[in-house]
């Protein structure tokens, strides 16, 4: 008598993504010219490197693997456990940054 390989339920791509995932965020750059109010950010590492989610007041999240913006985060961070940042998004050159 041959086992009968119990097959595991398939799940899409797209439904993981609406599970949850960081990458179905909008990303920080989507929003150029805008000014948000920063509540929290929490850093994270995938598969092709260091990102961030930026959450804002008004609840929205945004995420961004920008070199320039992880770095003004991190600077901010220590000021985010008594403050919310309020913070312009800007395209310089070939890159973004938080002004």
């Amino acid at each position: 008598m041959v086992d009968k390989k119990e097959e595991k339920p398939k799940i899409k791509l797209s439904e993981i993504l609406e599970l949850g995932s960081d990458f179905n965020l909008p990303l920080l750059s989507e929003i150029n010219g805008q000014t948000i109010t920063i509540e929290e950010v929490a850093f994270k590492k995938g598969k092709f490197g260091e990102y961030a989610v930026i959450r804002t007041t008004d609840g929205k999240k945004y995420r961004t693997a920008n070199e320039v913006v992880l770095n003004q985060l991190k600077d901010m961070q220590k000021y985010l456990e008594k403050y919310t940042v309020e913070a312009t998004v800007k395209k310089v050159k070939n890159y973004y940054i938080l002004a």
